[in-house]
């Protein structure tokens, strides 16, 4: 897993290294004037910093540094990844399905945090979860239609259960927070 890692931040160019810290830092004074405003509590204006450049990272794992092919290429068989895993001990298949989640936990655990409103009501863990199956079926039918990856069920399964994951992170933190409050 540590090799993929390596492998796909190794493939991020110059101006992706630069961008995403221009990000960073707009975000920074962007939710800097809001707090000191009081249009956001401590926790939301960090947590929103951290978001705006964590997103343009998924973006550019999974758009951006990608090398275009010749083919729409997709894989419209939900599983099929785990069918390969058994049938041919297929390791790499593993590793890629287990990054899939791991790149949407954070999303998971930093968006119910970061005081998002939904008609007047803050977003929670299942408009996160919502929220994060939609990115991923953008993120995956943008791959598809620039030929810049694969369309694959299983990711957006795979990021759905990474943003699963991270919620429930989220939401255990909590219960203990509020647990040793009291």
């Amino acid at each position: 897993m540590i090799d993929t890692i390596i492998y796909y931040l190794g493939r991020i160019s110059v101006f992706w290294r630069i961008f995403i810290p221009v990000v960073f830092f707009f975000a920074v004074m962007l939710n800097r004037e809001k707090y000191l405003d009081k249009a956001l509590n401590k926790t939301q204006a960090v947590y929103r910093t951290i978001f705006a450049p964590y997103f343009v990272f998924i973006l550019v794992l999974t758009i951006f540094i990608r090398l275009p092919n010749n083919n729409f290429n997709f894989e419209l068989v939900l599983f099929w990844s785990y069918r390969e895993i058994i049938k041919n001990h297929d390791t790499e298949l593993l590793i890629q399905n287990l990054y899939n989640i791991a790149i949407f936990v954070p999303f998971g655990f930093i968006v119910p945090q970061c005081g998002y409103k939904l008609k007047n009501k803050t977003v929670a863990v299942k408009e996160t979860i919502l929220f994060g199956a939609g990115c991923s079926l953008i993120i995956e039918t943008v791959q598809l239609i620039s030929k810049l990856g694969y369309f694959e069920f299983d990711d957006i399964f795979h990021n759905i259960a990474g943003v699963t994951v991270g919620a429930g992170i989220f939401l255990l933190l909590r219960k203990i927070k509020r647990r040793n409050t009291y």
